[in-house]
């Protein structure tokens, strides 16, 4: 149960992986996700993958990427959209919450703000707060 009420839906998670091509096939051909977007990263074969299974998104995190190279495989963070990314992040702090980083822009993704939090078990977790505009182009 929800209690937060500037809590939105979980909107995405992530995924570190070895080899992206496959995770792509499998999660596509297996599970039956379909590719959304890829973004370049700069590094050659290495994009940024997002693949979607209704309002869900799956990011897949490529150790090829330099930023990602150390991560250890699998589950890498969990995503909220939220409303009000102040309210929200406020709320949490005052639930116990530790703020990892307050609400800033969200690097590489115009018209979003972003913050970040821990859960349980150090497990990493994310706000995210788009313009209306903006939700209508990263759909």
């Amino acid at each position: 149960m929800n209690t937060s009420k500037a809590l939105g839906p979980v909107c995405l998670v992530a995924f570190v992986v070895d080899d992206a091509e496959g995770a792509v096939d499998f999660y596509m051909r297996v599970c039956g996700l379909e590719l959304h977007r890829r973004i370049p990263s700069g590094t050659p074969g290495s994009d940024f993958i997002f693949l979607k299974s209704g309002d869900l998104m799956v990011e897949l995190m490529s150790r090829k990427i330099g930023m990602f190279r150390n991560l250890p495989l699998g589950f890498h963070h969990m995503s909220f959209y939220t409303d009000d990314i102040d309210v929200a992040c406020a709320d949490l702090a005052q639930r116990g919450a530790r703020i990892l980083t307050p609400p800033n822009p969200a690097p590489g993704k115009h018209g979003f703000r972003m913050a970040e939090f821990q859960g349980p078990e150090g497990i990493f977790l994310k706000l995210f707060w788009k313009k209306p505009e903006a939700a209508q182009d990263n759909q």
